[in-house]
């Protein structure tokens, strides 16, 4: 995701993480909040495309961390973004809402 647009909650990035895809996004807004760089993922400077290349060649060529950031982009999935997660979280709210009313 090497936006130069300063992304709301992309769903694409989540949906990689669903299936265990490390995300290669810039490291501007929410996409430097949801993805980890080194973890999760890697960071690229915004507009930067030299660093953007060199930041898919190195995954590229570094087959262990990839299958690392595989199984965390995953693990990062389930722990915080599935629907039942989410739907928990929204009903803390909805519950949080109601209990100053």
């Amino acid at each position: 995701m090497p936006s130069v647009w300063y992304e709301g909650f992309p769903m694409t990035l989540l949906e990689a993480f669903a299936v265990g895809l490390p995300v290669v996004a810039s490291d501007i807004g929410s996409l430097a909040e949801l993805v980890q760089d080194g973890v999760t993922g890697k960071l690229a400077r915004a507009g930067d495309a030299e660093h953007l290349a060199a930041t898919c060649e190195t995954l590229y060529d570094s087959k262990g961390l990839l299958e690392e950031m595989s199984v965390n982009a995953r693990a990062a999935y389930a722990g915080n973004y599935t629907p039942e997660i989410n739907v928990e979280q929204l009903l803390r709210i909805y519950d949080l809402i109601r209990r100053k009313k």
